[in-house]
């Protein structure tokens, strides 16, 4: 038996869509599960896909998000984040890796 829990449109390509719902799924359901809102702050390691997307949800969820990163590269946050922090980390170096 199959049960529909979404229905994804017709119009978008299923390559496409699944990697969203994965990575989605994924930051959704601990920053749901952590009552990221209004009043809370959030801290996101990296800003690469899973990274991007869980600065995404937790910005539209209203919480005050900060990201940690190792590279400069990725400071420039897209259009309309002005609210999101970003800090340098360097653990490479504090690991002496």
């Amino acid at each position: 038996m199959f049960l529909e829990f979404l229905r994804i449109p017709d119009n978008l390509p299923l390559d496409r869509t699944a990697p969203l719902m994965c990575a989605g799924i994924t930051l959704y359901s601990p920053l749901v599960y952590w009552k990221a809102g209004p009043g809370r702050k959030v801290a996101i390691i990296g800003f690469g896909g899973l990274g991007h997307m869980g600065v995404k949800i937790a910005h539209a969820l209203g919480a005050q998000v900060t990201v940690l990163s190792h590279s400069l590269k990725n400071k420039k946050m897209p259009r309309g984040w002005e609210l999101i922090s970003f800090m340098l980390h360097q653990i490479q170096r504090l690991l002496k890796f």
